[in-house]
């Protein structure tokens, strides 16, 4: 009798499908990274520059090494996954481009609220319209010198930070941060606690908030750091329900959102 095939939320969370889903995404940005972006002087992502560095100090200069780190790691997983004794998975798991589809229009699916939230952030906590946040505001977009490029050439740069900041914000707060901090509220805690799930969830989403302000010329505000504290539960969330890839693939998708939106301010502008 033949075994029925994972469903699509098994199948959608398994680490080599989703280093096939990312794979293209994670070449391309590192290559624009090493490539095009010294070039263009556009500006680094936080989360990039952490991994990099820290590698340099250990003696590792590797142009592509963030890339390789997050290959490595999700491979790592996998392997992991593979020599488990129970639910086993096979070694070698081909790319499914139906799947892939599918992940992404869920991805979708979860940016488009984050969108909505985000606008009802804004006007809650604003005092007066006019200095409500605008979305366009979270763009990778608005770290770009509107000196430098003309708005087009801003938003291509933005869509590559877009690309860069949901892969790499992702890696480094909830792959490795969400489950470093998970395994340390789990010695405190237990394992499987909902006490340091909420922890290490609150500690991630500091995080994540202090580096959009230390990444670039952000200036601090109530509603921007609430709405990146808001949104780094709302990632580990996904993170922890529907795998990494779908949360990386969310995070991009907003970001992409955002960047499409400043430059239709720009234009309107």
């Amino acid at each position: 009798m033949r075994q029925a095939l994972p469903t699509y939320a098994v199948r959608s969370q398994w680490t080599a499908h989703v280093l096939w889903f990312l794979l293209l995404p994670i070449m391309g940005y590192e290559s624009w990274a090493v490539f095009i972006a010294p070039e263009i002087r556009a500006p680094s992502l936080v989360a990039h520059s952490v991994i990099s560095d820290m590698f340099h100090r250990f003696g590792f200069h590797l142009a592509f090494m963030p890339g390789l780190v997050a290959v490595i790691a999700l491979l790592g997983i996998h392997a992991a996954e593979c020599l488990r004794q129970t639910d086993r998975r096979p070694w070698w798991i081909a790319p499914d481009p139906f799947l892939y589809t599918v992940m992404l229009l869920e991805a979708v699916g979860w940016a488009i609220p984050l969108l909505v939230i985000g606008a009802v952030i804004s006007l809650r906590l604003s005092p007066s319209p006019q200095a409500a946040l605008q979305l366009s505001a979270l763009s990778p977009m608005a770290a770009v010198d509107p000196q430098a490029a003309e708005p087009w050439g801003a938003w291509r740069m933005g869509m590559m930070l877009s690309l860069g900041a949901g892969i790499f914000e992702e890696l480094v707060f909830r792959l490795f941060g969400l489950n470093l901090f998970r395994f340390i509220t789990s010695a405190l805690f237990g394992k499987g606690s909902a006490i340091g799930m909420a922890i290490a969830m609150a500690c991630t989403s500091l995080l994540f908030m202090a580096a959009h302000f230390v990444s670039r010329d952000n200036v601090f505000e109530g509603s921007k750091a609430l709405f990146y504290v808001f949104g780094g539960v709302y990632f580990a969330i996904i993170y922890q329900w529907r795998g990494f890839g779908i949360a990386a693939a969310t995070h991009v998708l907003f970001d992409v959102m955002v960047t499409s939106n400043a430059l239709k301010s720009e234009l309107a502008g």
